[in-house]
């Protein structure tokens, strides 16, 4: 077999194993543990994975033009079908609503991130807190709140999450404005946090609330 397509084989199975290892992250109520996770479509990865960190970025802005944050432009998107999948779901179950989902995985580290936006139907911190503490606790894990800051109705916190087969670290923030409220996560496994941390402040700290 080449390097090349061992490489790709390998890639495929990190992102595959760290996407269901981290689906504590796309719900907070336990009836959408009840269903099956959508079939993830991994879109094709391109074999000249850049190994250093990219200066270009990329802009994401909310449907309701409320909410930007910038990510760096190496960073690739999930399939539009597993989105959709997912979201008809959550539509379903009056549940929070991916708006973006993006990872990177950088080869030189064999480091896996992801980033994600969320729109919540929750309008308050503690009550999107204690959601995602107790819907972790029911799939027999356990939510660390590290560091927390609030003002107003928005919260920055990091968190650890413990569970029975792997350890996650994530930095995050509640975003409240209007009708409208956000959860916007930059995570990884814990083994890869150091290689996430940077780019995860990054992220956070380029978000723009438009009143």
């Amino acid at each position: 077999m080449s390097t090349k397509k061992s490489l790709l084989i390998i890639f495929v199975l990190i992102v595959g194993l760290g996407l269901i290892t981290h689906w504590q992250f796309l719900s907070f109520k336990k009836s959408l543990t009840e269903i099956g996770p959508p079939e993830i479509k991994i879109p094709e990865p391109k074999l000249e994975l850049p190994s250093q960190e990219s200066k270009e970025h990329k802009e994401f802005i909310s449907p309701d033009g409320k909410l930007k944050l910038e990510y760096p432009d190496n960073w690739m998107e999930m399939g539009q079908g597993f989105l959709e999948k997912f979201n008809q779901e959550a539509v379903q179950l009056n549940e929070a609503k991916i708006l973006l989902f993006v990872f990177q995985f950088k080869l030189e580290k064999a480091a896996l991130s992801f980033l994600t936006v969320q729109e919540l139907n929750l309008k308050k911190v503690d009550e999107i807190i204690e959601g995602m503490k107790k819907d972790t606790e029911e799939k027999g894990g356990e939510m660390e709140i590290v560091k927390i800051e609030t003002e107003n109705e928005n919260a920055y916190f990091e968190a650890k999450y413990k569970r029975e087969n792997s350890d996650s670290h994530s930095k995050e923030r509640i975003i409240i404005t209007g009708e409208s409220s956000y959860l916007v996560s930059v995570f990884s496994p814990e083994k890869d946090w150091q290689a996430t941390i940077d780019e995860a402040d990054s992220i956070l700290n380029s978000i723009q609330i438009v009143q």
